[in-house]
């Protein structure tokens, strides 16, 4: 369920800086923590078997281009593909890696092992 609203579940429960956890208090007055959640989930799932939400058959004959390689480039290309579409991404540098035009996210907030489990899913 967590692959089909949020494709990069371990990458962006390491990342998120959580700006909405204020306004996701739960019953006992303190914020939810949702991204750590889904960080739990894909740092425990069986990743050889995870199954990957459904494409639309629907064959798209439209260009779209995606640009960056963060985690928003990412996604977009992720749901434009289940769409049926088939997304050209424009990328500087890998994701969150040396040369990027983004700042770098260090190896022990987002170990490289996490990110290239998630990019072989796809």
């Amino acid at each position: 369920m967590i692959m089909e609203q949020m494709p990069l579940p371990g990458t962006l429960g390491r990342i998120c800086a959580a700006p909405c956890g204020p306004s996701a208090a739960g019953r006992s007055g303190f914020p939810l923590a949702i991204c750590q959640l889904k960080r739990f989930a894909a740092d425990h799932v069986d990743w050889d078997h995870m199954p990957v939400p459904a494409i639309e058959k629907t064959a798209r004959t439209e260009k779209v281009a995606v640009i960056g390689a963060g985690p928003a480039g990412l996604s977009a290309a992720y749901f434009l593909a289940r769409r049926g579409y088939h997304p050209t991404e424009f990328l500087k540098g890998a994701l969150c890696r040396r040369p990027c035009s983004v700042p770098v996210i260090p190896d022990y907030r987002l170990p490289p092992a996490i990110l290239e489990q998630e990019d072989q899913l796809y």
